[in-house]
């Protein structure tokens, strides 16, 4: 049977284990930058040349200018005329093509990120040779899939 005093000695225990633990976290980078990780749902690839303190606070002030919407920078693009268009992971890609009819092309615009630390650019392809009824992308992948529309336009 417990005594009120066993009761005192497991909270001792617990605050000595929660300090202990703080402490453990507080001398760690790679620990916080970990947790910060987790905590904002972003993966980190492995690609960057940037030390553990440097990642940790761009992830920080990630987080501060999602939390405010107060962004380092800003991009405008003009929209294309188009249906057919996606957003994905700071690409943005519209269809296009011949008049009145379906696009067939491909015009992409990679937005520039001081927190990814990429360049904007933009490429395109011209004529795919097939009707794009959809499409979707995957800049982490390097994949774009595409669904055809049938011919009915001939």
């Amino acid at each position: 049977m417990l005594r009120a005093r066993d009761g005192l000695f497991v909270s001792a225990e617990a605050n000595y284990a929660c300090r202990r633990l703080y402490q453990i976290v507080k001398n760690s980078l790679v620990l916080q930058y970990r947790i910060a990780q987790l905590a904002s749902n972003v993966i980190d690839t492995g690609k960057s040349s940037l030390n553990i303190r440097k990642r940790l606070d761009l992830l920080y002030q990630f987080e501060r200018n999602w939390t405010t919407l107060d962004f380092t920078s800003t991009h405008k693009t003009i929209k294309r005329n188009s249906d057919t268009w996606e957003l994905t992971r700071g690409v943005l890609a519209f269809g296009f093509g011949r008049t009145r009819k379906p696009p067939s092309g491909l015009d992409f615009t990679q937005t520039p990120s001081n927190m990814r630390t990429t360049q904007g650019r933009t490429w395109r392809y011209d004529d795919l040779n097939v009707n794009i009824r959809d499409f979707t992308i995957d800049p982490c992948q390097d994949l774009v899939v595409v669904i055809e529309r049938p011919n009915t336009f001939e």
